[in-house]
């Protein structure tokens, strides 16, 4: 039995369109909605009572990857293989039809866990501009025990798991907007302290989180929202200046990335110089 799952939020049509292409190849199908504002709650509830494989999910997103992930990870059957993506992360047709050989083949060789290589792809609105098959494997496909789950924030991996690992030669897309990776830093960093999950570790998050704190900013969505409005307290947008040229340690450069997505893709109209770059 293999169970696809996956989670996201206001992603309504890249989430329509696994789901669509998977369906076929899987035992059931597992989406998890952190409270969209455009029609995914409707559109998915609506679906699962149609299509007895779709299995769907409400829980409001608090800021945390591996509880989000455990909340659809808990559906599926113990000692059965779960099909984990993003939004983003888009199997081939050749490694969805590939699925339960791989299945059959990792067992026969006493593998829990199955690895697929990554292929990026970018955009730049509708024109894909570049791609490049990356010397990266990562582990989408994996036997649920009793007891396994995610640990860590947001940067998760599988807890009371063997890691038994068969790599193989078939992709995954990782399909993104050119620069949204700024974003997804930015995203990372405010959730997780940036890095390693450095959280209260990092003296620099604990004051960003602080200063937010004042002016009700207490999550992610809070903070996203807060800077696509523009004209952040000039609080909060001196700490983002201070990231702007950090570098040399492990989470510098999600740091910067926050300046990034606010004053290159929000608002550049707010720089406080003409000739102010991030890069």
């Amino acid at each position: 039995m293999i169970t696809f799952c996956q989670m996201g939020m206001n992603r309504l049509s890249e989430t329509k369109y696994c789901f669509e292409k998977y369906l076929p190849y899987v035992d059931q199908c597992i989406y998890v909605d952190g409270g969209s504002a455009d029609d995914s709650i409707f559109y998915f509830r609506n679906w699962a009572r149609q299509e007895p494989k779709i299995k769907f999910f409400l829980h409001p997103w608090k800021d945390d990857f591996c509880a989000q992930r455990n909340n659809y990870l808990k559906h599926v059957p113990d000692n059965t293989f779960a099909l984990i993506s993003d939004p983003d992360e888009w199997f081939t047709t050749e490694t969805l039809e590939a699925l339960p050989q791989l299945v059959t083949l990792a067992e026969q060789r006493g593998k829990d866990m199955i690895g697929f290589r990554c292929n990026s792809i970018s955009f730049r609105g509708p024109e894909k501009v570049w791609q490049s098959e990356d010397n990266y494997w990562k582990r989408l496909l994996f036997k649920k025990y009793p007891g396994t789950r995610y640990v860590g924030n947001p940067h998760e991996s599988l807890a009371n798991h063997p890691h038994q690992i068969m790599d193989t030669h078939f992709i995954y897309e990782h399909v993104k907007q050119e620069d949204i990776i700024w974003h997804r830093g930015a995203r990372n960093m405010f959730a997780g302290g940036g890095g390693p999950n450095l959280g209260a570790k990092n003296p620099r998050w604990v004051n960003l989180r602080n200063v937010c704190k004042q002016y009700g900013i207490n999550s992610w969505h809070e903070m996203d929202a807060a800077m696509i409005k523009g004209n952040l307290p000039e609080a909060i947008k001196s700490i983002m200046y201070e990231f702007k040229d950090l570098d040399g340690w492990d989470g510098a450069s999600e740091h910067r990335e926050l300046w990034k997505t606010y004053y290159e893709i929000y608002h550049p109209e707010e720089k406080r110089f003409p000739d102010d770059k991030s890069h």
